[in-house]
């Protein structure tokens, strides 16, 4: 049987075991989509109704307020999910951006295809709540950094485990992300900074 998407395939098999045929039956409501650099796959006021898988690109959700201010929730590459989550399973209109950060490609499928196909196997009801789960501990762990930890220990926390990130993202992003302001960030990375110069 032709995987068209080997790749994605092999992410999703590490969430929870799908058998071929039913990886074959989703990849029939699979539509690739070119994204440019800037461009959202969703704005806010928009209705949330697709999901996506990344194959290639950096993405970024984010919420901006009433003032025009902007922050930062997350950041989705390769193999990852792109969804405004709360507001699919709500039925309502996103409130979330997804940007994408580099020209990327996706693969887009409406939510109610995916939700159809959980009466016809176990493997979609478990990798649905494999998601969910997932979806929830990042989000949990989110609102811990950002409620306990300080600015310095956001930011050596996403230097270790994002380091692929910290070294192509803007620092107006890194700031957005970290809950600061790019002066605040310029401070806190600076030492570092200063090391590695006097080495």
């Amino acid at each position: 049987m032709l995987i068209r998407h080997p790749l994605i395939f092999k992410a999703l098999q590490r969430l929870a075991p799908i058998p071929p045929e039913q990886w074959a039956r989703l990849e029939g409501f699979l539509r690739p989509r070119r994204l440019a650099k800037g461009r959202a796959f969703i704005e806010p006021g928009q209705p949330a109704d697709e999901a996506a898988i990344v194959v290639t690109g950096l993405f970024r959700f984010y919420y901006t307020d009433q003032d025009g201010r902007e922050a930062t929730k997350a950041f989705r590459g390769p193999g990852e999910m792109l969804a405004a989550y709360a507001e699919l399973l709500d039925k309502r209109p996103s409130r979330t951006t997804i940007e994408a950060l580099e020209d990327s490609e996706i693969l887009v499928v409406r939510y109610e295809r995916v939700t159809a196909l959980y009466d016809d196997h176990a493997c979609w009801q478990e990798l649905g709540r494999v998601i969910a789960e997932d979806h929830y501990r990042q989000r949990e762990r989110r609102e811990q950094e950002l409620l306990l930890n300080s600015a310095t220990e956001r930011y050596r926390d996403f230097l270790k485990e994002k380091p692929e990130l910290a070294a192509k993202l803007p620092q107006k992003l890194i700031a957005s992300y970290l809950g600061i302001t790019p002066v605040a960030l310029s401070r806190i990375s600076a030492p570092g900074r200063r090391k590695k110069k006097a080495r």
